[in-house]
């Protein structure tokens, strides 16, 4: 018998471990997997539409359904087999289904079900329509369990993890990225006393000597699988006790565990999260002690919102604060820090200006694939540089585009003037380049990266960019319990870009010389711009750096080349000629714009990019370097390349087979539309029955240009065989969706399914081969959109701006 001496010692010794399992939880919960402290508040139904004074949360889950979703409560009571009738559970059954009830959902009973009638029930479950309709799904069971294993009335086991697995993503599509909660209250094995039935009072049912006999599974209860994180994406799982431990019963109130569920969620599940409820539920089991002195500690595994959430606790708004108003206050931020664009039609007057679309909070990215970005943004420099260089690759390359498309034809006739006119291996290049990517959502709900672009001409959005991350980081901390900032990356896009210019400038060695910045005539997007401007000054300190703004259309008759091949324009010298415009064919209106252009790209002056980069960034590059022979080769060219030592990323040391593996993994499947490529056929067919797996792609920048869907179908349909190979076909990257808020310009925030791409920026100012400086860590640019869009671009109206908050493994 347990003395009383020892059911204290047993009970002060589990109340340390609870307090240290609570630890646990929260290490696991908002460290090692940071996606749900917070965050879980989806069950909330009271107040909706408002919110209350003194508490306000920002819900990750869309959980706004009527009803809230489908629940299903199985009650195994009682048993055909040698397993004892489980006295009080139609108690619980009672409470659960009237909490159910309550919080909005529509609940499905089912009771003393065989071990297939529970799997059959499960299927039936995971297969129902109305879950289409729905925002979240609740599974309840009450039985008997062995670890990992519950039982059926007839006695036959059933799998826990198969229960779950028919719910994920791939069983039961319809709750995809939606919340899936299970409660399980079943025991997970036989320690700590079973077989009994116990009172408040201490008093069981039966004689003293059965009380504490081993001859049941469930007079406590609890339920399966051991103690890990389950691989499924959106669940939840409420064990109601640890592994190797039973769970305990009365049978006159039911279990603890559905006890105190039921009276927690009651009372708190309408302004707390579900990890915060089952904190509390902790505290209530705990304080509980069997008849033979016995405890029970419930466990929660979760992988609610996997790598799709935003990674912080409750938004808190002062006494008083509406969400209005915290609409307006990010408003204002914005406006007051430049976070702004000009408006449509005023191209040339910054006296009224709208803001830039951004979100409210920041997005979720995963950190590894942020990581894998960051840390193979040298080895695309250094890839793209070669390829830039070698003319005969790049004839070959785009060749067959050419024939076809006239803007790439006349690029190509500048390229190759350049090229023959001499010196170009020694002429100091200046290459800004984005490289662009998104995560995959993989089969096994992992995520991988995978490149969508890579940008020389006009990379965007460096400084907006970083104007977006200090309104996140402000939002985060003032308003935000136990936020998370470390996993806000430090972002230096502004400032890379900003250093490569200066760097240039400084290279080009005449201090009067300007740095000359190449607009376009339609330009909204001025105060990224103008960002830059000041950040070269600040860098250059007491340094007077002069710049001056010209749009290209007005170059002619303004800029000239003298006798030394230095470019002047209205005879002032230029040193770096930044391009923010020449990426489309409306830049180039006539042919006296091609001639002005043709005389900058032959001068002295550093030009960023020079038209060799902005060849390179065409969309047959990318294709071709889909191809595994051609990656190799040119990745073996890049060992030419020398960098500076102290700015050399490990992966540019690594052997060639490294880098390819890191290359290759991010890379997209893509098709040649050349009719006369074998299985050219097959591949039309193909695309015309599976048109959403892919998108149409120009060998244009600046977004609103790809085609998708049917669309797809009727430009394919349009263009004649030759006129194909203007275009690239790319399998489509499936990312996965969350909620955020998109604060536009007079239209009304409103949460929203989105979806994310991450930009990495670095610059290298080169001789030839020789790099003479680079970036390391070179910022980022996230953007991202409703999940409905299909373009991206932030100036065509799709997309906002962005911060990623970085996901842990």
């Amino acid at each position: 018998m347990t003395t009383t001496a020892e059911s204290q010692r047993s009970c002060s010794l589990f109340r340390e471990n609870l307090t240290i399992y609570q630890f646990v939880i929260s290490i696991q919960f908002v460290v090692d997997v940071p996606m749900t402290d917070g965050l879980l508040s989806w069950l909330k139904v009271k107040n909706e539409g408002t919110i209350p004074a003194d508490y306000n949360t920002v819900d990750c889950y869309k959980h706004s359904s009527k009803p809230k979703g489908l629940a299903l409560i199985i009650n195994n009571c009682a048993f055909t087999c040698d397993l004892p009738n489980r006295l009080g559970s139609d108690i619980d059954c009672k409470n659960i289904y009237r909490l159910l009830t309550d919080l909005g959902y529509d609940v499905i009973k089912k009771h003393n079900l065989t071990a297939k009638g529970i799997v059959e029930t499960m299927v039936k479950f995971s297969l129902n329509k109305e879950h289409e309709r729905c925002d979240s799904a609740v599974v309840v069971i009450l039985t008997h369990g062995l670890e990992g294993e519950i039982y059926g009335s007839d006695g036959g086991l059933v799998s826990v993890q198969k229960m779950i697995q028919l719910l994920d993503a791939v069983n039961c599509p319809a709750l995809k990225n939606k919340p899936k909660l299970f409660f399980l209250q079943a025991c997970r094995g036989q320690r700590y006393d079973s077989g009994h039935d116990v009172i408040d009072s201490g008093d069981a049912i039966g004689s003293a000597n059965a009380r504490c006999k081993l001859n049941s599974l469930d007079e406590n209860d609890a339920a399966a699988l051991r103690r890990k994180v389950p691989t499924q994406a959106d669940i939840l799982i409420a064990y109601s006790t640890t592994p190797g431990f039973v769970s305990w019963r009365n049978s006159l109130r039911g279990t603890w565990f559905i006890q105190a569920v039921c009276e927690v969620f009651s009372e708190y599940a309408w302004k707390e999260e579900v990890l915060h409820l089952f904190t509390r539920v902790n505290d209530v089991v705990a304080s509980k002690m069997s008849s033979c002195g016995s405890v029970q500690v419930p466990e929660p595994c979760s992988r609610l919102l996997d790598c799709m959430s935003t990674v912080f606790s409750k938004i808190k708004l002062p006494p008083g604060i509406t969400f209005d108003e915290l609409i307006d206050s990010a408003k204002d931020w914005a406006q007051i820090h430049g976070l702004c664009i000009r408006l449509p039609g005023k191209y040339e007057n910054s006296d009224e200006v709208q803001l830039a679309p951004f979100t409210l909070l920041p997005s979720p990215f995963s950190k590894s694939c942020f990581d894998t970005a960051v840390n193979l943004h040298q080895a695309m420099m250094a890839v793209y540089h070669q390829i830039a260089f070698d003319y005969d690759f790049m004839e070959d390359a785009l060749s067959p585009v050419m024939l076809s498309d006239v803007f790439v034809s006349k690029l190509f006739g500048i390229y190759r003037a350049v090229m023959k006119h001499g010196n170009m291996m020694s002429r100091l290049v200046l290459n800004i380049q984005r490289c662009d990517y998104m995560m995959q959502e993989e089969p096994n709900s992992s995520y991988s990266l995978k490149q969508v672009e890579v940008n020389h001409v006009a990379a965007s959005f460096a400084g907006l960019g970083v104007r977006c991350r200090q309104w996140h980081r402000l939002m985060l901390s003032q308003m935000v319990e136990n936020a998370k900032l470390d996993l806000l990356p430090e972002n230096h896009a502004l400032e890379t870009v900003a250093l490569g210019l200066l760097s240039a400038w400084r290279a080009y060695g005449h201090s009067e010389a300007i740095i000359l910045i190449m607009v376009e005539d339609e330009l909204r997007n001025f105060a990224d711009q103008r960002l830059v401007e000041y950040e070269i000054q600040s860098l250059a300190e007491f340094q007077h750096v002069p710049m001056r703004r010209f749009r290209l259309t007005d170059c002619p008759g303004n800029v000239a080349v003298d006798r030394r091949g230095r470019l002047m324009l209205n005879g002032v010298e230029v040193a770096v000629v930044y391009y923010r415009t020449g990426y489309l064919p409306k830049h180039f209106p006539n042919e006296d714009v091609w001639s002005a252009f043709l005389q900058i790209e032959l001068s002295e002056a550093i030009k960023c990019p020079w038209i060799g980069f902005h060849l390179a960034g065409m969309k047959r590059m990318q294709l071709l370097l889909s191809n595994s022979d051609t990656l190799r080769s040119v990745i073996d060219k890049t060992k030419l390349l020398v960098w500076p030592v102290n700015l050399k990323q490990k992966i540019l040391d690594d052997d060639d087979d490294e880098m390819y593996r890191q290359m290759k993994s991010v890379t997209v499947p893509m098709h040649d539309l050349d009719a006369s490529k074998a299985g050219a056929d097959e591949l039309m067919k193909h695309v015309d029955a599976n048109a959403d797996n892919f998108v149409l792609k120009p060998h244009l920048e600046g977004g609103g240009n790809n085609f998708y869907g049917q669309n797809l179908i009727k430009q394919l349909n349009q263009l004649c065989s030759n006129e194909r190979s203007a275009y690239v076909l790319m399998e489509r990257i499936r990312p996965p969706t969350f909620d955020n808020w998109i604060i536009r310009a007079n239209i009304p925030a409103e949460q929203t399914s989105v979806v994310s791409e991450l930009g990495t920026f670095g610059y290298s100012l080169a001789n030839g081969q020789q790099i003479i400086s680079c970036s390391r860590d070179g910022g980022f640019l996230l953007r991202t959109k409703p999940s409905k869009e299909d373009e991206g671009g932030v100036m065509v109206g799709a997309a906002a701006l962005d911060t990623p908050h970085l996901l842990l493994p």
